[in-house]
């Protein structure tokens, strides 16, 4: 009965325990699943953005766009006039463009002062003034790359690019505008239904939702702190397009209803379970104590017999504590052997200890080594972040008051002597603020947490957008800048932004260190062996031997004199190996001093999509 008694309690304590940690594994599993969704989201919302600006910067150069531009310049006829015009509202989808996305909501026509001369929208929305009449900053930050503003709490997403004539010379602009809503939301792919949840994008300063593909549930406005008591909230992973002036991200909520609704049947039948399993157990111990006394029992009978065979007494009667002690003497001249056989074993533990306390004093030692390194990794890269937070909250400031008074917006800047300091202070703090980038990204790089986000990207198109981002510092320099893409190249499984990045980093290193009348090389090309090589060779200065095997130290600089010929950090190659690293890629450099200098990046073939579209040969040069 006492046995029952003690199994029923054990149970009842087990089933408590084991309730909570099911409740905490479906919990965490969950948690992992929404995580996930919320990541896919990300995915898709990233893909749809960039989407966007991929598709304005293609049908800037379709003819059909090209024509109803010059149409619409030739029909209005006053695009060199500075003067106030009305700009015509057409409500419908332009057949002019082809393969609109079908998540932009309108599409504006600029001339070359970049007002607006014709709006098309797909959607009855209204569009703000600062999109009705934009500014150079606003123009600027969306060119080429998605931007996300906010006007009377509501968000838009824009983005524009030249319009060429036959010539190549820019005289229009076209700007898609989308409104962020739950319209938007649902055209994105994957953003329907995920059962019972809710993706909403979050804002980042305010902490409220703005906006939800369920807004019944979630209507807009609506604070965080407010939806903690009835919603998990999970995966708030926020967004940066082109330093975009909205701080804001993507959160997938779950009602906790639900959760208890999706755990409760698991929990009864966990319960069931175990009290089947706990039900067998008791019976399988009663049996097994029965059992146990039984054998006692024999075996006390067996000492007995031996003890009257071969001892010649007869045992006692007195009782079971006589007989278990009379199965005790029987056992002493072996506890005896066993007892001596122990000390030799304890000698020999004794030794044995020592060693092991000597094992243990160095393991510990080693530990604790490892915890100081742990944590001092942890407090710099805290450092860093922290740091980059609170030095960028003073420069966004700096860079937009200076940006506002070097443009005058509120009246001119007297006396006339001061005009140019708005632009030094502007240029330093844009500066400081690379600085801070830079060394974030080598804080990321050390200590292993620099992520890929992999997509399908076209080589021709990065090294084409980076010979356009260099070209306007090659003419000044006078360098000429020659590009050469192999024909037939298949795209490539890469981060594209950290692609740019490293032949940005690259080429403008090139640029900076060729004097006038020089040439800087970009080209790209399959290896014997498949793999992707990416060469960009100039004529300029060069690296001398000793310098080449330290090029690559954070900080270091060729030219380390206290007054140097060129600026820079010395950051740019350190950043480069790692991005390149990340991608499974090895960097070289081959320069002699005074005859130029050849970065040679490499690529695995893994990284190359077999079967999608092949690019075309591609030879582009930009002469200084």
């Amino acid at each position: 009965m006492g046995a029952v008694l003690v199994s029923v309690l054990t149970w009842a304590i087990l089933d408590f325990f084991q309730n909570r940690q099911l409740k905490e594994i479906f919990s965490a599993d969950l948690s992992k699943k929404l995580d996930d969704q919320a990541f896919q989201d990300r995915l898709r919302f990233d893909q749809t953005l960039k989407g966007i600006a991929t598709n304005i910067d293609l049908i800037a150069e379709h003819p059909m766009v090209r024509q109803h531009v010059l149409g619409l310049k030739l029909e209005q006829g006053n695009w060199d006039q500075d003067e106030t015009v009305m700009v015509p509202i057409v409500d419908g989808k332009p057949g002019w463009v082809p393969r609109l996305p079908k998540t932009v909501d309108a599409v504006l026509i600029l001339d070359h002062a970049k007002r607006i001369r014709e709006i098309w929208r797909t959607r009855m929305i209204d569009l703000p003034n600062r999109i009705m009449a934009p500014t150079e900053h606003l123009l600027q930050r969306s060119h080429d790359q998605p931007y996300l503003i906010q006007d009377n709490e509501k968000l838009y997403l824009t983005t524009n690019t030249e319009v060429q004539n036959s010539t190549g010379q820019p005289f229009a602009y076209i700007m898609y505008v989308s409104q962020i809503d739950s319209l938007f939301m649902l055209k994105i792919r994957g953003f329907l239904n995920h059962g019972d949840s809710i993706t909403s994008f979050i804002s980042g300063i305010s902490a409220k939702v703005l906006v939800s593909n369920d807004p019944v549930r979630i209507p807009e406005s609506t604070p965080l702190e407010a939806l903690e008591a009835d919603y998990l909230i999970i995966g708030k992973s926020f967004l940066d397009y082109g330093n975009s002036e909205l701080k804001a991200g993507l959160a997938t909520l779950m009602p906790k209803t639900s959760f208890s609704r999706l755990i409760e049947p698991v929990t009864k039948i966990g319960r069931q379970q175990r009290a089947l399993t706990a039900a067998i157990i008791s019976a399988a111990f009663v049996l097994l104590m029965l059992a146990l006394v039984r054998a006692i029992r024999g075996l006390s009978e067996r000492v007995n017999g031996f003890t009257e065979r071969y001892f010649d007494t007869l045992p006692q009667q007195s009782g079971k504590r006589d007989e278990i002690a009379r199965l005790n003497s029987n056992f002493e001249r072996l506890t005896q052997e066993v007892l001596g056989s122990r000390k030799a074993l304890q000698n020999e533990a004794i030794r044995l200890g020592l060693e092991i306390d000597e094992h243990k004093k160095t393991e510990q030692k080693l530990l604790r080594e490892k915890a100081i390194s742990e944590t001092a990794n942890r407090s710099k890269s805290d450092f860093m972040s922290n740091m980059s937070h609170e030095l960028r909250t003073p420069l966004n400031a700096i860079i937009g008051f200076s940006d506002a008074m070097r443009q005058e917006i509120f009246g001119p800047i007297s006396p006339e002597k001061y005009k140019s300091y708005p632009n030094d202070i502007h240029e330093s703090g844009m500066h400081l603020m690379d600085l801070i980038n830079d060394v974030l990204d080598i804080a990321k790089i050390e200590a292993g947490k620099l992520e890929l986000y992999e997509e399908e990207v076209s080589i021709t198109r990065i090294m084409e957008s980076v010979r356009r981002m260099i070209c306007g510092k090659a003419d000044e320099k006078k360098v000429d800048l020659a590009v050469k893409v192999e024909g037939g190249l298949p795209p490539l499984r890469a981060d594209e932004r950290k692609l740019k990045q490293i032949l940005l980093n690259i080429t403008s290193n090139a640029v900076k260190f060729t004097p006038s009348g020089g040439t800087v090389y970009l080209s790209a090309g399959r290896k014997k062996d498949g793999n992707l090589e990416l060469i960009v060779k100039d004529t300029g200065i060069g690296i001398s031997k000793e310098d080449i095997a330290r090029v690559f130290q954070p900080f270091f600089q060729v030219d380390s004199k206290i007054t140097r010929a060129y600026e820079g950090t010395g950051l740019g190659l350190a950043i480069t190996e790692g991005l390149v690293e990340v991608h499974g890629g090895s960097m070289t450099i081959d320069s002699k001093e005074g005859e130029g200098t050849s970065v040679i990046i490499t690529l695995p073939a893994e990284r190359q999509v077999v079967g999608s579209p092949q690019d075309k040969i591609s030879i582009k040069r930009q002469e200084g």
